[in-house]
């Protein structure tokens, strides 16, 4: 195994059923039910989670799989769909239905694996090549660790369950004996992050140190004196533990000092936890409840404290997921906050699997989440199953629109520093240079120059890990085979974490390199043929965060801002500076639920009751 620790283990028993197990061809029963039975008991006894899975079709057999209409297995309430005694579930134990392949047909089932943080699945059960390869494969989509116990699994197609597991081992599951996973589960290798007593915890403490909204204000201001304290040691730590250039890391700190003071001034800006709209009629803006934070890398200060802030505000109890590559900086800013008096803050292990639980767990009322759009999407399923709100900020694919009258030599030079700070590591970042095709000859070769000069500025930086040199060297190899050319840069260092300032012209609009936020120091150059052409290709993408306009002309800006599908509009080229009271959101992928900052936070961190005083 290329682990010894299990994480957090799930075993999963698959179907097996005796109408499978007793099926022509089913050869090795025995031997199955022995090693399935040991792994079972050795779980048990370490009270480690056993969850039973069970093909069960209605009478009529409606719900039988296409290939068994007319001759249904695993029937409602017949010995088929039973089990042998060895296997039979304990009390405490959950049993879920399922009438497909893959075990995650039934909702259930998933929500059951988050909401108690399982991180790994360990799956035995019939058939390999059907039912087990499924459920391992839907498990391994959703991020899961797998292990198929290899002696504990079996097949009525020998053949093709020789072949099933050749292709699972190493790609989508770890091939493990019944004898090392019992050794393994019997040792205790595991490393637990469950919350859920922290959580109590929590909630009691924020229901018995009642705070006042006027009250909650003056201990934001206390947390951000303390941040302003420690604004050196804080902008030092952020610089080495995410390789943010000094500079960056500086204005990262002003920027989580200045979200903490505009959540602390919202009740001197029109917030009031009460109000009255008519004689007898009042709103009062109550706490959602427990409120789940998944926060990124990159603004490992900024983000969360601008997060808890507002949570806090709200009077809402916080449980706040640093990412695993924070470097500690989420638990430096939690620290700083309950000095400052901040009450019902969980600070949550940073594993990726407690993060992907919120979305699941039933003593969590919302989530918010800054990441990817694959992470977004996957909490928005886990959100909507369960009936969470959820705030979402999940990047961009920024474009700038460059007109035919814009100043090519202030242009050029701010969207290279805008592309290639911090490596382009930001979701604000613009990486696609949207240009007319009367001056794209001419912002070319100025792209080149100032590329080539940018690229030793001490503001690139470097990226976060090998794995993102990794990732965008394949991003640039793909660029060139779909026909695009690579026109400056390119050149990786993997061991000092840099790839090069890169520009790539590209052969289509549906070329990945175009429809992708890469989060790395790529741009690519598209030609416009005309503003409404520019505006087309700016849309032309899933992300819809920011779009930039570089023209001399009022009425060019204008129109950019009127037809962009996107939730941020900045006229001019360099990086943008985000305003802590303005609304920060994306449109399309880019962001589900309400925008981030200043008051507009308020509609996600409270929710409104209305009172009607009849006696009134």
């Amino acid at each position: 195994m290329a682990e010894k620790s299990l994480g957090f283990p799930a075993l999963v028993v698959v179907d097996a059923q005796h109408d499978y197990l007793e099926a022509d061809g089913v050869a090795g029963v025995d031997v199955f039910t022995t090693a399935a039975a040991s792994v079972v008991a050795a779980f048990r006894d370490a009270s480690e989670h056993v969850i039973h899975l069970r093909t069960i079709v209605r009478a009529d057999g409606a719900n039988a799989m296409p290939h068994r209409q007319g001759a249904p297995l695993c029937v409602e309430g017949t010995r088929g769909a039973d089990v042998p005694d060895e296997l039979r579930d304990e009390e405490w134990e959950p049993v879920f239905a399922k009438s497909h392949f893959s075990a995650f047909d039934n909702p259930q089932f998933e929500a059951n694996l988050w909401t108690h943080g399982i991180s790994t699945l360990v799956i035995v059960g019939a058939y390999t090549h059907a039912c087990v390869r499924e459920t391992a494969v839907d498990a391994y989509s959703r991020g899961f660790r797998v292990i198929v116990v290899s002696d504990a699994v079996v097949s009525n197609s020998p053949e093709h369950a020789t072949a099933t597991l050749s292709w699972l081992d190493g790609r989508i599951a770890e091939l493990v004996d019944a004898k090392t996973i019992t050794q393994l589960v019997t040792k205790g290798l595991r490393h637990s992050f469950g919350v859920g007593e922290d959580i109590a915890d929590a909630q009691f403490e924020t229901a018995n140190v009642p705070l006042t909204l006027a009250e909650r204000s003056e201990i934001l201001h206390l947390w951000a004196d303390r941040i302003e304290s420690s604004r050196k040691r804080f902008a030092k730590d952020i610089s080495v533990a995410v390789r943010k250039p000094l500079a960056l890391a500086e204005d990262e700190v002003t920027r989580a000092i200045s979200h903490i003071r505009s959540a602390a001034e919202l009740p001197n800006n029109g917030f009031v936890t009460e109000f009255e709209i008519a004689r007898g009629v009042t709103v009062r803006n109550e706490p959602v409840g427990v409120v789940g934070l998944i926060m990124p890398w990159n603004n490992p200060l900024a983000i969360p404290a601008g997060k808890i802030a507002a949570a806090f505000l709200g009077g809402n109890t916080i449980v706040f997921k640093p990412s695993p590559l924070d470097g500690g900086i989420g638990a430096q800013l939690v620290r700083e906050a309950r000095a400052a008096g901040i009450v019902g803050l969980v600070l949550a292990n940073a594993d990726v699997n407690v993060g992907r639980s919120l979305a699941w767990r039933d003593d969590v009322d919302a989530v918010a989440i800054t990441g990817s759009i694959e992470a977004g999407q996957f909490v928005a399923r886990g959100c909507a199953a369960t009936g969470k709100s959820l705030q979402a900020e999940l990047g961009g694919n920024n474009a700038a629109i460059v007109a035919s009258d814009a100043d090519i030599d202030v242009v050029v030079p701010e969207l290279v520093q805008n592309a290639f700070v911090y490596s382009g590591q930001r979701c604000t970042a613009i990486r696609r240079w949207i240009v007319d095709d009367s001056i794209v000859d001419d912002f070319t070769t100025r792209a080149i120059a100032e590329t080539a000069k940018f690229a030793k500025d001490p503001l690139v930086g470097s990226l976060i890990t090998e794995a993102a040199v990794d990732r965008v060297s394949a991003a640039l190899e793909v660029a060139v085979a779909e026909g695009g050319h690579i026109i400056a840069g390119g050149k990786a260092q993997r061991k000092k974490h840099v790839v090069e300032p890169t520009v790539v012209v590209v052969a289509s609009p549906r070329d990945a390199i175009v429809q992708r936020e890469l989060f790395g120091p790529v741009a690519v150059i598209q030609t416009s043929t005309s503003l409404d052409h520019a505006v087309e290709l700016a849309n032309g993408v899933e992300q819809g965060l920011l779009v930039g306009v570089c023209s001399s002309d009022p009425a060019t800006a204008e129109y950019v801002a009127r037809h962009s599908a996107v939730g941020i509009v900045q006229i001019g080229g360099r990086p943008v500076p985000v305003h802590a009271d303005a609304p920060f959101g994306g449109w399309g992928h880019s962001g589900i639920g309400p925008a981030e900052h200043g008051v507009w936070d308020m509609q996600f961190y409270t929710r409104p009751r209305t009172i009607y005083d009849l006696t009134n």
